[in-house]
């Protein structure tokens, strides 16, 4: 899902190869793990529906896995970049 979203920044927000830095930090819940998700793109929340590509274009792999795999995920801008949190549930 990481590398889904990283490869998505590279493409769609730096447009292509960059020495434009991305971010990644792991936090130890006490019931699970958070991943952390920062780069320095143009916005883009790819949790809002309003911003999916329609029915005719390809693409949209990365929002179904990071709306389906974590038991939450959440979106924000913060200091100026793409935040993306997702929460994993790490109990038996």
């Amino acid at each position: 899902m990481i590398e889904e979203v990283f490869a998505n920044t590279i493409h769609h927000g730096y447009r292509g190869e960059s020495d434009n830095p991305v971010w990644l930090r792991a936090i130890i819940l006490p019931d699970g793990l958070r991943l952390v998700y920062q780069d320095a793109a143009p916005l883009f929340d790819p949790l809002d529906s309003a911003a999916l590509p329609g029915n005719d274009q390809v693409g949209g792999v990365g929002r179904v896995l990071i709306k389906s795999l974590p038991r939450h995920a959440e979106y924000a801008l913060i200091d100026q970049r793409n935040t993306l949190s997702f929460d994993f549930d790490l109990r038996d």
